[in-house]
């Protein structure tokens, strides 16, 4: 869980810190990470 919050900071970061592409992009890591 810690290295998936840094890789979550690191979308944060390059959205610009934009707190919807934050729950967006968590989503779709946490989906796809499942998938897989």
């Amino acid at each position: 869980m810690n290295g998936f919050k840094g890789v979550n900071r690191e979308i944060v970061i390059i959205g610009g810190g934009a707190t919807g592409c934050d729950v967006a992009c968590h989503l779709v890591y946490s989906g796809a990470k499942v998938t897989i």
